[in-house]
């Protein structure tokens, strides 16, 4: 959330859209994590054209049970029962991304989460994140992260097994630098259960 505020703070005075993109963002996020009991009593500010709450999550759920599967548009289009037009517009608005992308990025998070808890090889990470194959995996997760799985696996496994001097806080890597949020709590509860 700081780091999509951050990026919007940076790129006001240069890109509006990519700042607005941001914010979208950002604000997708915040109204994702709201809690259910005090949605009835505050009203949450709406975006111009975005998804409503209830079918925002109810993608969202799609997606994340799904990211193992194909997901095609007429997937995505049968849950929301609105024209892919107007579905493709609202989805933009509300995440910040298109959708293939946000789906894209998810399936690149969910492959950093197993490669963090698992042993697996890359090819069986790939097909349990619904990707085709590894070279699949390198492709999206260098347009995401920066850097191939293999190096992002190890770069992981060398910060684990120097561990962190107690008296010196730990730089954080490249590849916690371009983590998500999910990835982050990993690492963060990795490095706790080592001390």
């Amino acid at each position: 959330m700081l780091e999509l505020l951050t990026f919007a703070q940076a790129e006001v005075g240069r890109d509006r859209q990519a700042a607005q993109r941001y914010l979208a963002r950002a604000t997708a996020l915040l109204l994702g994590s709201r809690n259910p009991d005090s949605a009835s009593r505050v009203s949450s500010p709406v975006l111009r054209g975005a998804f409503p709450r209830w079918q925002a999550n109810r993608v969202v759920q799609y997606i994340e049970e799904n990211l193992s599967q194909s997901i095609s548009t007429a997937d995505l289009l049968a849950l929301t029962q609105i024209s892919a037009g107007h579905f493709f517009r609202s989805f933009r608005v509300t995440f910040g991304e298109a959708p293939f992308a946000y789906i894209a990025r998810r399936r690149v998070e969910r492959a950093q989460e197993l490669m963090l808890t698992t042993s697996e090889p890359l090819c069986q990470i790939a097909l349990a994140c619904g990707l085709c194959d590894q070279s699949h995996l390198t492709r999206q997760f260098r347009r995401v992260v920066g850097v191939t799985p293999h190096a992002w696996r190890r770069e992981q496994a060398r910060q684990a097994g120097a561990g962190a001097r107690p008296d010196k806080p730990a730089a954080r890597t490249f590849a916690q630098e371009n983590a998500g949020p999910a990835i982050l709590r990993l690492i963060k509860h990795r490095a706790e259960r080592a001390s």
